[in-house]
């Protein structure tokens, strides 16, 4: 409880008056400063009961976009908080983030009113196990004093959030309590890789009813097992402002429309193409998705509407950050809290939210990329990350006419698992 200026000028007056009072034997003094007294404490007691009704009033409810997350996936959050304000007072609340836990979008401080209040933020919880919010704070003010209080009881502290680590536990469990694999292996296996929300097309068979129940949501088992999964195609076209050579990208359509018209292809196969930082098309790989007559004669230069020009993903700056704090000369210096202040700012590219939702929607044993590895590659290794996050296999396929040492140089800046150089 601080006391406010107000609150501090009329005890100073009193005290003045107190001291006037002995000083100079004034009755009548003495009388203004008992009762200027009285009035002080029970602004006291009346601030301390409106606390009280204030604090026992509050209720909240928290609705979340998942329960069971991947750590650093973002979490979408609305809490509603409902409170009786009494007069007088201002009230702003501020729904505490779990440990471990950032902020990612948003704020998660609102003023309060009488009745019902929404706050919608976007958080991201960056360890991994159980974890729950940490409550709720109300920073109060008013004529007299100034307050905060923190709601910290179990209602307030729910839900309870699993953050699965970004690498699956080699031989352990998950925190849904079934076991995770850290490989993907040819054979067939009923080992779980991780878990998905449950997409209308899924199998049934392939529900985690346990996990479901648990989360008050259907989640599909990712297992081991590669046999018959689909791949994805990704095909980077060059910028049609910069040189390309055509010859190594008419070898490059050729090998594409190969891939996309094999008899072999597994069913479910899609096919994500894009130029640079820029999604153009993305559509599952069947006989009715018009993919092969659309691409026949169409894999050439595009024009870019935009330019990622050597961006970071929000996963590599957390790295960079982890980096920094364990460095003790930097752990308390200004370029700690100028990252961390531009952690909290970061918004993920409209592309790398494209990719997410791309990754995010199939079920892939392996991601096939053919590129000619021209110019910025950002957009390459954003998509190499979210392909090594599901633990896929990524092979990239260059054209030979440009794979020389300035290329391949390039393909170490990529996480993949084997590069073909196409002839």
């Amino acid at each position: 409880m601080q006391a406010t200026r107000l609150f501090r000028g009329v005890s100073a007056l009193t005290a003045v008056i107190i001291l006037y009072a002995f000083i100079f034997d004034d009755p009548a003094s003495l009388i203004v400063s008992v009762a200027m007294s009285g009035f002080l404490l029970s602004r006291v007691y009346l601030h301390i009961r409106g606390l009280g009704a204030l604090a026992s009033s509050v209720t909240l409810e928290r609705e979340t976009s998942a329960k069971l997350v991947r750590q650093g996936s973002p979490v979408y959050v609305t809490s509603t908080i409902g409170a009786d304000i009494p007069p007088d007072m201002t009230v702003v609340a501020e729904d505490l983030l779990p440990p471990g836990a950032i902020l990612a979008g948003r704020s998660a401080r609102a003023g309060l009113v009488s009745g019902e209040t929404v706050i919608s933020y976007v958080m991201k919880i960056m360890m991994y196990g159980k974890v729950r919010p940490s409550g709720i704070s109300l920073s109060t003010s008013g004529r007299w004093f100034d307050d905060e209080i923190f709601l910290k009881l179990s209602v307030f502290r729910e839900p309870e959030y699993s953050a699965m680590s970004t690498s699956p536990f080699a031989g352990g469990k998950s925190m849904a309590g079934d076991n995770e694999i850290d490989l993907h292996t040819p054979l067939q296996g009923t080992g779980v890789i991780s878990f998905r929300k449950f997409i209308i097309g899924d199998a049934a068979r392939h529900i985690d009813w346990k996990v479901s129940a648990k989360y008050g949501e259907l989640y599909i088992r990712n297992y081991s097992s590669k046999m018959g999964l689909p791949i994805l195609v990704v095909i980077d076209l060059p910028d049609m402002d910069q040189n390309c050579d055509t010859e190594a990208l008419a070898v490059l359509a050729r090998h594409v429309m190969g891939v996309v018209t094999s008899e072999s292809l597994s069913p479910g196969s899609s096919v994500l193409i894009v130029s640079g930082g820029n999604v153009v098309d993305f559509r599952p790989l069947g006989p009715e998705s018009g993919v092969r007559s659309m691409l026949a004669g169409n894999v050439v230069a595009s024009s870019r509407s935009g330019h990622l020009y050597h961006n970071q993903s929000y996963a590599d700056l957390m790295r960079n950050r982890v980096n920094i704090r364990e460095n003790s000369y930097f752990r308390n210096s200004p370029l700690s809290e100028v990252w961390d202040g531009m952690l909290v700012s970061h918004m993920p590219l409209r592309f790398e939210s494209d990719i997410r939702r791309v990754y995010y929607s199939i079920e892939n044993s392996e991601v096939e990329v053919f590129s000619l590895l021209e110019g910025d590659i950002s957009h390459l290794r954003i998509i190499a990350e979210y392909t090594a996050r599901r633990n896929l296999i990524l092979k990239l396929k260059i054209p030979s006419g440009v794979y020389n040492e300035r290329v391949r140089h390039k393909t170490l800046q990529i996480i993949h698992d084997s590069v073909e150089v196409l002839q």
